[in-house]
């Protein structure tokens, strides 16, 4: 989509409303969202101004007049918005351009997403973040991060021990920011980014995690499945809380342990453990 002719509009939006007004937002033609309390400012070309303003007055959002955007730097503008995040109670998230309210002995997980979009501070990513944290530590151990967008996942775990990760993605984007992200974090020895496709990643993980979405995760269930070592950990996320999508993941992975379900708003994380030999 070219970029010329875009304008911003904010509207304010219940919290609970969120999820379903920007899933529409999207459809009507957004090309970028940012949201902040019940503060939604969505970036659009100007020919879907109209269909974005009647949907969010038909959710009781009417929104502000469209202010034009730079097409040059709309990319950016979530940047101003970006903030730290606190998973569990040691572990901070934050943009690597703010300096995060942290106490001694967190652990501070630095990001810049260069063209990956984004800090991945989302409830998708947290969830996984806080149940690796729940491992304790994961020293010697081997993980796969499948869909590693900038990469936070990856320098969450080597950060909590783990000896080797091999993050992939399709975005040639990805695998740059995970590999800038984990140098960026001391941590570059034990991260590898590439664009190996799933089906062709060697060898098997005692940890895989994927925030990749319902359809996405039921499609690869049988070669993730593959890749977790016998009584090994599998961490799926992207599940929105509605509808049946979790139900229809724990169904595709119906022969390992009940999954563990997490929760943060309208969003769900699994974590299933391997069947043992």
């Amino acid at each position: 989509m070219e970029a010329a002719g875009l304008v911003r509009i904010d509207a304010t939006v219940p919290i609970g409303g969120h999820d379903t007004v920007c899933g529409l937002l999207w459809e009507v033609g957004a090309v970028g969202i940012e949201s902040i309390g019940e503060l939604v400012r969505v970036t659009l070309p100007t020919d879907c101004v109209d269909a974005a303003g009647a949907l969010l007055a038909g959710h009781g959002a009417p929104p502000t007049a469209p202010e034009p955007v730079d097409p040059n730097a709309w990319k950016d503008l979530w940047r101003e918005w970006a903030a730290a995040v606190r998973v569990e109670p040691d572990v901070v998230i934050t943009p690597a351009w703010i300096e995060p309210p942290s106490r001694p002995g967190d652990v501070v997980i630095e990001v810049e997403p260069g063209d990956a979009g984004g800090h991945r501070a989302h409830p998708t990513t947290t969830l996984v973040v806080a149940a690796l944290r729940a491992m304790g530590r994961l020293d010697g151990r081997r993980m796969l991060d499948v869909g590693c967008g900038s990469g936070v996942l990856s320098v969450a775990a080597a950060r909590f021990g783990a000896a080797d990760v091999v993050a992939v993605d399709i975005e040639p984007a990805a695998t740059v920011a995970t590999a800038d992200n984990a140098a960026r974090n001391g941590v570059a020895s034990q991260v590898v980014a590439s664009l190996t496709p799933v089906e062709s990643v060697a060898g098997t993980f005692d940890l895989v995690a994927a925030n990749i979405g319902a359809g996405a995760l039921i499609a690869m269930a049988p070669r993730l499945a593959a890749l977790v070592r016998p009584g090994g950990s599998l961490l799926l996320s992207g599940l929105h809380a509605d509808g049946d999508a979790v139900d229809r993941v724990e169904a595709a992975f119906a022969a390992w342990s009940p999954a563990r379900r997490s929760r943060d708003g309208d969003w769900v994380a699994l974590a299933f453990r391997a069947p043992s030999p």
